[in-house]
């Protein structure tokens, strides 16, 4: 079997590349991405020319993002065996590949020095980061505590990390009391700062801190869509009081600037998730007040409740007025009702192979 195996991988691998794709050893093709930034720095030394330490980096990022750390970590022997100077970017982004290795990623930046570069600011934020994915709050605090004694200021980056931790555990007070802490320590928080605990206080169920910091993320413009969104997502995680979210939303549609279909149906999803008909009403009823056209996100998922309640005039009604949205093409929405029906068998025997669909059917 073992001998099949690797004559079947060996012309396969010989497809592949003649096909111009570089596979794996695992035997999945590798990312055009990670393509692209290995060609970089293999016409650099065609060139005759040092690749940047910033193309390095990139690797590593992409690595990392396509879940390769051991191919991650091999970037940092290429670049000793050139010569490739190291940075402080570069060791924040290789610190990531050490995932449950703490104690290797603490070798790793004892060794920068030898390397040509001391640990920076962003360096100790990865390594806070690693902390926290391996569960481990006091190992970070240790960390931020280090930095301080070595002159280096945590940023909003390590501390909104440390709120990460806390929003895992729904840990509301001490997630507040790392704000407190970053704004007494002169640090400003940011965007992510204010969304990370507004993770937090949703999976906490706690409406009142949520409309606090939803009050607080307003001061940075952020889109509404986005908001909504994120709001809608978490909801769906904590399954709470729907009612108060219902109420909660209104009044952030209400005063929204714009809201697009995604938005509208990311909300929408809370409640058709458990054929919640009623609020669902109310929520359209409150998106036609606007005036806001129904859009392909928000009809399927409308679409998909009434099937599964087996009302079909109600489906019907639905793609009607998705009908009326010139922005939609007829043949998408036929296409949609096509995908939709393909789910629920029971409704088979209403579709007619020799006549083409209409948006009401």
């Amino acid at each position: 079997v073992h001998g099949e195996f690797s004559f079947h991988f060996m012309w396969r691998s010989v497809a592949l590349r003649c096909a111009g794709v570089t596979p794996t050893t695992t035997g999945t093709s590798v990312p055009p991405s990670i393509i692209k930034a290995r060609k970089q720095i293999t016409d650099c030394f065609t060139n005759q020319s040092k690749p940047n330490t910033s193309d390095y980096t990139n690797l590593v990022r992409l690595y990392l993002e396509h879940r390769q750390p051991l191919a991650a970590k091999t970037v940092l022997d290429e670049m000793v065996t050139h010569n490739i100077p190291i940075n402080g970017s570069f060791a924040a982004a290789y610190i990531k590949t050490f995932r449950r290795d703490i104690a290797g990623a603490h070798k790793f930046i004892e060794s920068l020095p030898s390397m040509g570069t001391e640990a920076t600011s962003a360096t100790f934020t990865s390594l806070i980061d690693l902390y926290v994915e391996n569960d481990d709050i006091e190992g970070a605090k240790a960390v931020m505590e280090k930095m301080r004694q070595l002159g280096l200021q945590p940023r909003v980056v390590a501390y909104s990390t440390l709120i990460k931790y806390h929003t895992k555990h729904r840990d509301l007070k001490s997630a507040l009391e790392i704000l407190e802490e970053m704004k007494a320590a002169g640090v400003a928080p940011n965007v992510v700062t204010f969304n990370t605990l507004l993770k937090c206080a949703t999976r906490a169920n706690q409406p009142e801190a949520v409309e606090n910091l939803l009050s607080e993320l307003s001061k940075f413009d952020a889109p509404d869509s986005i908001t909504l969104l994120q709001l809608a997502e978490l909801q769906q995680i904590t399954r709470g009081n729907r009612q108060e979210f219902l109420a909660l939303i209104t009044r952030m549609f209400q005063n929204a600037r714009s809201v697009d279909d995604l938005a509208i149906a990311t909300v929408l999803q809370v409640f058709a998730h458990q054929n919640d008909v009623e609020n669902s009403n109310v929520w359209m009823r409150e998106v036609r007040r606007r005036e806001i056209p129904i859009g392909l996100a928000t009809a399927s998922t409308l679409i998909r409740m009434y099937f599964r309640l087996s009302d079909l005039p109600a489906a019907q009604s639905v793609m009607l007025e998705l009908s009326k949205n010139t922005a939609v093409a007829p043949s998408i929405a036929n296409n949609m009702l096509a995908r939709c029906l393909s789910n629920y068998t029971r409704f088979e025997k209403l579709l007619e192979p020799s006549k083409p669909l209409t948006p009401v059917e």
